[in-house]
């Protein structure tokens, strides 16, 4: 998948597109770019704990803007709510939204 007007690939495989009501930062359609893996460090201590905690999922959750008639995908920022360890639902959820 490219981004226009840059054409270099950032994600392989699939981007889900969602229609946001509320807009998210401006944005009425955004793409979801899941990762079947969470980039993490944890310190696990003698006495069992770990630190950060397990996360929820074991995917990595990134948001970006599409905008215009040709769906162009804003790769320049990540949209609030990408987040390791949180499939789209959960990523989503964090920020105040449903999915229906």
């Amino acid at each position: 998948m490219g981004a226009v007007p840059n054409d270099r690939w950032f994600a392989v495989g699939d981007l889900e597109l969602y229609q946001m009501r509320p807009p998210l930062c401006g944005y009425h359609v955004i793409a979801a770019e899941r990762s079947m893996w969470a980039m993490r460090a944890q310190a696990i201590y003698p006495d069992g704990r770990i630190e950060p905690p397990e996360p929820d999922d074991p995917v990595s959750t990134d948001f970006y803007g599409v905008a215009g008639e040709g769906l162009d995908i804003d790769r320049s920022v990540k949209l609030p709510g990408s987040a390791d360890g949180r499939n789209v639902a959960r990523a989503l959820a964090g920020i105040g939204y449903t999915l229906y």
